[in-house]
């Protein structure tokens, strides 16, 4: 039986071969390592975000009309509702000092209702009608237990809230000037 020259090879060049296909198989799993890194990394950076950011925000009905805008302009926040039609008719927004108000529109465009904050902190609600006509609400009194009822001609009345829980009728503390 004839015996093959790689039977008798150095010992060294062996342990040569060896370490050469070992450096290869690391070769290969380091370059599989990387491209499996990259793979992961890309799908990481492709992934849309829980939080996305805006000046404005538009949404639209199923035929791209605006029915909603949520924006910032001029240091101020709003939130607006439209019809159909395209026509506004809410919208809730922040003054430039953070007071918050809210204005219902009329299906003409003409405001119906205005509710604000005052600088003091207390409410106001002012009530349009179709004829022009306003009315204002607001609270009265330093412990808030009367409402003023004025006429935009500047008649008004003040109606005083019965402290004990008993059917009282409100009673009028008569009519005053606008302020």
């Amino acid at each position: 039986m004839e015996m093959s020259e790689h039977e008798f090879d150095d010992p060294l060049e062996s342990r040569l071969a060896l370490i050469e296909r070992r450096l290869n198989r690391l070769r290969t799993m380091a370059l599989l390592l990387l491209v499996l890194a990259g793979s992961t990394a890309i799908l990481f950076v492709t992934q849309p975000s829980d939080i996305q950011s805006a000046t404005t925000f538009v949404v639209q009905d199923s035929l791209g009309r605006p029915r909603a805008t949520l924006g910032v302009a001029g240091g101020t926040v709003a939130l607006s509702f439209y019809d159909d039609t395209g026509q506004l008719r809410a919208d809730y927004g922040l003054s430039l000092d953070g007071r918050p108000g809210l204005l219902l529109m009329a299906a003409d465009g003409a405001p119906s209702a205005i509710l604000n904050t005052q600088q003091d902190g207390s409410p106001i609600l002012r009530l349009m009608g179709a004829n022009g006509e306003e009315i204002d609400l607001r609270p009265e009194g330093p412990d808030g237990t009367a409402i003023r009822l004025q006429h935009a001609d500047s008649v008004g009345i003040v109606l005083r809230l019965s402290p004990t829980p008993a059917l009282v009728p409100l009673r009028s503390s008569g009519v005053s000037p606008r302020r």
